[in-house]
C-alpha cells in the first residue's frame, strides 16, 4: 500500500482571473524580495500568499510553479507573434500584458 501524500500535494487550487491578476501584481511589487539568496523566494512566495489570504490553500512551491507556468505561457505567446514591429498586447489568462516586440 502506498503512503498517503500530504493534503497540500493532493489538492489543486483553482485560481480565479482576479486572483491571477492580483498574483502577478504582487509578484511585480515584491520583486525586491526575490534576491537569489537561500530561501528568499520561499519567504517571498509565503508573503504574497499571506497578502492574498491563500496561505494554507496554496503552498509557496505551488505559487512558484504557477509563476513559472505564467512566464512560459507569455513566452509562447511572444514567440507566436508576427514580426511586424511595435508593441503588442497579449492576452494571457484573460489579462492584457503589453510587451515590446523584438
Amino acid at each position: 500500500m502506498a503512503c498517503p501524500s500530504s493534503v497540500a500535494e493532493e489538492f489543486t487550487y483553482k485560481w480565479t482571473k482576479e486572483q491571477t491578476a492580483q498574483f502577478i501584481t504582487l509578484r511585480a511589487e515584491n520583486d525586491h524580495l526575490f534576491t537569489g539568496a537561500k530561501n528568499s523566494a520561499l519567504v517571498a512566495w509565503r508573503k504574497i500568499l499571506e497578502k492574498m489570504d491563500l496561505l494554507g490553500k496554496v503552498t509557496p512551491l505551488q505559487a512558484k510553479k504557477k509563476w513559472d507556468n505564467l512566464k512560459k505561457k507569455i513566452q509562447r505567446l511572444r514567440v507566436s507573434w508576427d514580426r511586424s514591429g511595435g508593441e503588442r498586447e497579449i492576452h494571457c489568462c484573460n489579462l492584457a500584458v503589453v510587451c515590446p516586440n523584438g
